[in-house]
């Protein structure tokens, strides 16, 4: 037993003597640092750029079949893209309901799990009932008018512009703008009646498989809304649970600081979106009711059509009106052009009152977008992206204005430079001395 404890200590005494001539305590020998963990991230960081540049590149050389793989993705996708969109859009209808169903409940029942149960389920309950049976009161009044103007119009279209040219020749105009007129009316119907009887006969085959490629994909769509209106349930009923689990990835991805950041940058984006979104169909709604009134009072020719018209092209900001405004006033100017210019007049008087009255009121200033910035965000997302472009480039435009305007402000004031815009209007040169708008600023 002896030698054994002896043999023991002894290499007990050589392990701290080999700990002893490394110079590192026995205590901290865990925490002493590899040679090569100090070049680790130099390492990963070359790695992610190699990758990010061969991705790059790979995208730039085959951008045509990269946008078809993310095409086929969102096709796939698309039931679940639906269902977020539906969950958004009712998402305040929801809140609205719940808060006040909780408030009866509270008087009633005592225990908070029960109540919230059964708000949320009504709430999800009364704001699909309220979205579909607005839906279908829209489409059952608007359908069947809608398309017996479209057959009017199409039926009646020959002989109303004829009468137009009529009256054009009874104007006293110009004999050869009269006639260039006449002339260009001429040809028009005479292009339609010809292709109505050569071409529409011999492309019917054609027309036929469009309409059949049209109607399926009309199936697909119906398919994929009615899926998305069940995911859209399971997102109202557990979006506490959606947040809570998106902001535990943040919290384990990055630092505590920046996840704050981020999630007070999603909250600022759903502000403008939310908005601007909800109260633009709101804003749109109330004037295409209003149209769809006045027009009806005056008697106007193609009411329907013309206040669906107004009514969708209102959602477009700035440049909606105006597009909706002219493409109507051709319609009522082959039918009747006194009508046109009652029109034109009554449509200048709505838009006034919608951009100094009900737009304010129910947008009041969710983008917080100059008219410029307005107008850029519309011509870039037209441009880009079509219609989606136009109706969704404010907002988003927004979100990045908003985005850029807060790290420009952080860097100023981490520079302990002024934030006013202002100021730097009146600034010559950045020096304290020489410079009096700082004074006034900082006064």
């Amino acid at each position: 037993m002896n030698n054994e404890a002896e043999k023991h200590n002894t290499e007990l005494h050589n392990m701290h003597k080999i700990i002893d001539t490394e110079g590192i305590p026995f205590s901290n020998r865990e925490n002493k640092q590899h040679p090569l963990k100090k070049h680790m991230w130099q390492g990963i960081m070359f790695f992610i750029v190699i990758v990010s540049s061969i991705v790059f590149w790979e995208v730039a050389t085959k951008f045509e079949l990269v946008m078809s793989q993310i095409l086929k993705c969102i096709t796939v996708l698309e039931p679940i893209i639906y269902g977020f969109i539906i969950a958004y859009l009712l998402n305040p209808i929801m809140n609205v309901v719940e808060r006040r169903i909780k408030r009866l409940l509270e008087k009633k029942v005592k225990n908070k799990d029960k109540i919230r149960i059964i708000s949320r389920s009504i709430a999800i309950l009364f704001s699909l009932v309220f979205a579909i049976v607005i839906i279908t009161v829209l489409l059952s009044l608007i359908l069947p008018e809608f398309y017996m103007s479209i057959t009017n119009m199409i039926k009646d279209f020959p002989a109303k512009s004829r009468s137009f040219t009529e009256w054009m020749n009874n104007l006293s105009l110009n004999e050869q703008l009269t006639q260039w007129i006449e002339g260009t009316i001429s040809s028009l119907i005479n292009n339609i009646e010809e292709w109505a009887k050569t071409s529409l006969f011999d492309k019917v085959e054609e027309i036929f498989s469009t309409v059949t490629l049209g109607v399926v994909g009309v199936i697909n769509i119906v398919e994929n809304f009615i899926i998305g209106i069940i995911v859209s349930v399971y997102l109202l009923a557990s979006k506490e649970k959606f947040i809570g689990q998106s902001k535990k990835i943040l919290y384990a991805l990055f630092k505590p600081k920046k996840a704050d950041a981020i999630i007070e940058f999603s909250r600022e984006s759903n502000r403008i979106f939310s908005g601007f979104i909800v109260g633009k169909l709101i804003d749109s709604l109330i004037i295409g009711i209003i149209a769809f009134v006045v027009l009806s009072i005056i008697k106007m020719p193609y009411t329907i059509i013309v206040s669906v018209i107004v009514g969708v092209t209102n959602i477009i900001p700035f440049f909606g009106p105006y597009i909706g405004g002219a493409i109507c006033f051709v319609l009522i100017l082959l039918t009747d052009p006194k009508a046109a210019l009652i029109f034109l007049v009554f449509v200048i008087i709505l838009q006034q009152i919608d951009g100094n009255l009900i737009g304010p009121k129910i947008l009041g200033e969710s983008t917080g977008l100059s008219s410029f910035w307005v107008i850029f965000s519309i011509l870039v997302g037209s441009g880009f992206f079509g219609f989606i472009g136009m109706l969704l480039g404010v907002p988003t435009f927004a979100v990045i204005y908003n985005f850029v305007k807060k790290i420009i402000n952080n860097r100023l004031q981490k520079k302990k430079l002024p934030q006013n815009t202002d100021y730097y209007h009146k600034l010559d040169y950045l020096n304290k001395k020489n410079n009096s708008a700082i004074e006034e600023c900082e006064q």
